[in-house]
This record gives C-alpha cells, sequence and structure tokens, in this order.
C-alpha cells in the first residue's frame, strides 16, 4: 500500500512540474482518498516546493463515496 501511495504521489508531483515547466499560472490536482489526508498533507509540500502556492481547496466524494482533494495552487511570486 506504501508502494502505491508514494507512486501517486509522485504523479501529482510530476504533473506539478510538467504545468511550471509549460508556464502555466495555476495547477489543479486531484489527491484521492488512498492518500489519506498524511499523503494530501505531503502533496501540498511536494508541489510546492516546485514553485507552486496553495491558493485554494475543496473536498468532495467520489461515486463510491470516498473523499477526494481538488487543490488549487498558483505560481510563486
Amino acid at each position: 500500500m506504501a508502494f502505491r501511495k508514494q507512486n501517486k504521489l509522485d504523479q501529482v508531483v510530476a504533473e506539478a512540474e510538467r504545468a511550471a515547466g509549460e508556464g502555466r499560472a495555476v495547477f489543479t490536482a486531484r489527491l484521492e482518498a488512498s492518500l489519506a489526508v498524511d499523503g494530501w498533507s505531503a502533496a501540498v509540500e511536494a508541489i510546492e516546493a516546485h514553485g507552486w502556492v496553495l491558493d485554494q481547496w475543496a473536498v468532495a466524494r467520489d461515486g463510491g463515496g470516498s473523499p477526494e482533494a481538488y487543490p488549487l495552487f498558483r505560481r510563486a511570486k
């Protein structure tokens, strides 16, 4: 399970790096419940380490009722 969480975290961080490289002003991720709250924190820290700043945060439930977070990041100034 830890390996799967790390893979999902690595994937989200790679998407954030790609968006930064493309010069995007905003980046939105979908953080699944499988990352759990501690994984969500790690994801935010890892994304911010690549020059993004958390701007907004929303949480919803997927079709199975599990929570998903949708953070919106902006480029750091």
